[in-house]
């Protein structure tokens, strides 16, 4: 059985580096909601708006996109994040 690594913890406002299919874990000062930024590629295999919790222990996939930085916006952050898939 293949191992699974465990999720990459993230800080919400943050941007940060993943492979795709890698899994990360947020971490949030306060509730949250992930939103999209119209024209951008959606980075995320959930759906976006994704609602955060406190504490949030919601494990999202990066997905299958072209090596790229790709923007989102928390609503607990001042302004837009970035994943860079590697």
């Amino acid at each position: 059985m293949p191992h699974t690594p465990p999720p990459i913890p993230v800080p919400i406002c943050d941007s940060f580096a993943a492979a795709p299919g890698s899994t990360i874990e947020w971490i949030t000062p306060s509730t949250c909601t992930v939103n999209a930024i119209p024209g951008s590629p959606w980075p995320f295999t959930l759906p976006a708006p994704i609602a955060l919790p406190l504490p949030s222990t919601r494990q999202v996939g990066i997905a299958a996109l072209p090596h790229g930085t790709y923007p989102f916006q928390p609503s607990c952050c001042p302004k837009p994040v970035t994943v860079t898939i590697t």
